[in-house]
């Protein structure tokens, strides 16, 4: 009984172990990235943003420049409402860059191997 008991022992912890050194492997520190290719970055980053759209905002005289802005989701029908102030996590890596009654000017910054900032511009539906 105590052979059994053993054996069964061993076999789990060998199996314990060699579990943790695919873990470790797989989180290893020291292991070379694996980059993105940039152009799928910025194809990536562009469909993301594509799927909302921009429906208008509220601007907020009282509290100096401040705007709140209208998103509707094209693809969920979900409504999303953003200040100038701060970047929802939805679009992160983007942040507003220009704000204008009928267009926003986003810019998302890449990593820096692509040496690259991508900009692009959300016009408010229907013009």
């Amino acid at each position: 009984m105590n052979k059994y008991l053993l054996l069964i022992l061993m076999i789990i912890s060998t199996l314990a172990q060699s579990e943790q050194k695919i873990i470790t492997l797989l989180n290893d520190p020291f292991a070379v990235p694996k980059y993105v290719p940039c152009a799928d970055l910025e194809s990536q980053l562009i469909s993301q943003l594509s799927l909302w759209q921009f429906r208008g905002y509220i601007a907020d005289h009282d509290m100096g420049n401040s705007m709140k802005i209208f998103l509707q989701s094209s693809k969920t029908k979900t409504w999303l409402a953003i200040s100038t102030i701060n970047n929802p996590l939805e679009f992160l890596p983007w942040q507003i860059n220009k704000l204008s009654p009928n267009e926003i000017h986003w810019k998302a910054e890449l990593p820096m191997y692509c040496r690259k900032q991508l900009v692009t511009i959300m016009k408010l539906q229907g013009e």
